[in-house]
């Protein structure tokens, strides 16, 4: 059976999802047949596109939506609550026929009567004429003498405004940019792509933007910028712009550098100290702090160094600058034993031992309890000694009653 479904796509903590026609046995994200459309739950307004068309294609020969794409497509007015396909607008359904009443029985007419009657039945009925529309299509503003081109918002029924300045979005999903907004922006990545770049192609604009200022100011950024791996980071750090193409809303520049827009660097982010020494928290963008390049997650109490295995797929709730740091505030490396934390004995210079640990920083000599004898590093029994108290100098060990094996008497 071949079923409409989302398929997940976005980043984590903020899914977006493609409506997808797939074979039911197919699992959730894997093979499907045909993507029909896309949603992004995430955004106010929520985004909603599906091409009606290919809903109604798929609904005609008997796929069956998901609770949630029956419930999209309800909204668009494709199905009712009964989850029937509603006649598209403009299409009405047929009158029943009026009941047939009995002729009346007639005279046989003149042969000249019939002949002329049968010549008004074989008369061709003409089709009503109906004028076309005109298409106005809206005129793009020519350059000025300061080389600042301008242009409208195209006044059509598949765009509105965007929820950003200087962005407008379209209803349905196109290769074609809009008149004068050139630059995609996705907002399941928060990345804006310009024509180009090397995935400005493959890449589903969910808002399109007139000017790189406009997608940054929004909050967008250029893959690359904020060491991403999907992209070169100088593939949007320059903008080039055709003289013939007034297609792109630019700021005014000098004549002798016509063509050639500049991005504007990246706003600086302020770090705010973490809760532990030499540690920075999170940026709300997820770049990496200058200087601050060790991932901490308190959640495991690991730290992560740039290059190590699990340092991409890790959640950074702490940046700390040096590994001295991140190790100082507990934190370790993965694969590394955890260190015990030792209470102090009930003996001067003496640390209470914990099952399997070595012996603690300034702490060497083993202390027995029950044999009441300490055994130094390199002695006979050292090694096969459990110790229950570590004692930082042999002679706080015999101040508190221990006594050294014969071995090690003088």
């Amino acid at each position: 059976m071949v079923r409409i479904r989302l398929r997940r796509m976005g980043i984590k903590h903020k899914p977006a999802y493609r409506v997808v026609v797939a074979d039911s046995r197919a699992p959730r994200d894997g093979k499907f047949i045909e993507t029909i459309g896309h949603y992004n739950p995430q955004l106010q307004p929520k985004i909603i596109v599906i091409k009606e068309d290919r809903a109604r294609y798929w609904l005609g020969v008997g796929a069956q939506p998901s609770d949630t794409v029956a419930r999209l497509l309800r909204g668009m007015g494709v199905l009712d609550a009964e989850g029937k396909i509603i006649a598209p607008s403009g299409e009405q359904a047929e009158a029943p026929a009026p009941e047939r009443k009995p002729a009346r029985r007639k005279k046989p007419a003149a042969p000249a009567a019939q002949s002329k009657a049968a010549v008004a039945e074989t008369k061709p009925v003409a089709a009503p004429v109906v004028e076309a529309t005109p298409v106005v299509v809206p005129a793009v503003a020519a350059a000025d003498t300061s080389g600042v081109v301008t242009t409208s918002a195209p006044a059509t029924a598949n765009v509105s405004a965007g929820a950003h300045k200087g962005s407008v979005r379209t209803h349905q999903v196109q290769a074609e940019a809009p008149e004068g907004y050139t630059i995609k922006g996705n907002e399941s990545s928060m990345l804006y792509h310009v024509p180009g770049s090397r995935y400005y192609n493959t890449t589903v604009a969910e808002t399109w933007f007139d000017t790189v200022e406009h997608a940054e100011a929004a909050g967008f950024r250029a893959p690359g910028s904020h060491n991403d791996d999907e992209a070169p980071a100088a593939e949007t750090r320059e903008l080039v712009v055709e003289d013939a193409q007034p297609a792109v809303v630019m700021a005014s520049a000098p004549a002798e550098t016509s063509g050639v827009v500049a991005t504007s660097a990246p706003v600086a982010e302020t770090l705010e100290p973490g809760s532990y020494p030499g540690s920075v928290k999170t940026l709300a963008s997820g770049a990496t702090p200058e200087g601050y390049a060790i991932k901490g997650n308190e959640s495991s109490m690991l730290y992560h160094v740039p290059g190590s295995r699990y340092y991409n797929s890790t959640d950074a709730e702490f940046w700390f600058d040096t590994v001295e740091n991140a190790e100082a505030a507990g934190f370790r490396a993965p694969g590394q034993k955890a260190k015990p934390k030792h209470e102090a004995g009930p003996y001067t210079g003496s640390l209470k031992a914990v099952e399997g640990d070595d012996a603690p920083e300034g702490y060497a000599i083993k202390g027995n309890e029950s044999s009441k004898l300490y055994h130094v590093p390199g002695s006979r029994y050292y090694n096969a000694t459990e110790a229950e108290y570590w004692f930082d100098t042999a002679e706080n060990a015999e101040a508190a009653g221990f006594r050294a094996p014969g071995s090690q008497k003088s």
